[in-house]
């Protein structure tokens, strides 16, 4: 039986090490490349730092220019 989030000390919770380079890594506005997708679409999520968040659904094809 799984013991439920509420039930668990909270020291077991803050137990976590976080590698400072990988976290530093993800806090750009530069994407990490990638292959295109077979369905030929990407979604763009932009969150700003009041937390308001767009989703954006983009069709590429073979022939775009890769930024």
């Amino acid at each position: 039986m799984r013991a439920s989030l509420s039930a668990m000390p909270t020291s077991l919770a803050l137990l976590v090490e976080v590698d400072e380079s990988a976290w530093a890594s993800l806090y750009s506005t530069k994407s990490f490349p990638f292959a295109p997708p077979s369905t030929g679409k990407i979604a763009v999520k932009v969150i700003n730092h009041y937390g308001d968040e767009v989703l954006k659904v983009y069709e590429i094809s073979d022939g775009q220019k890769k930024a």
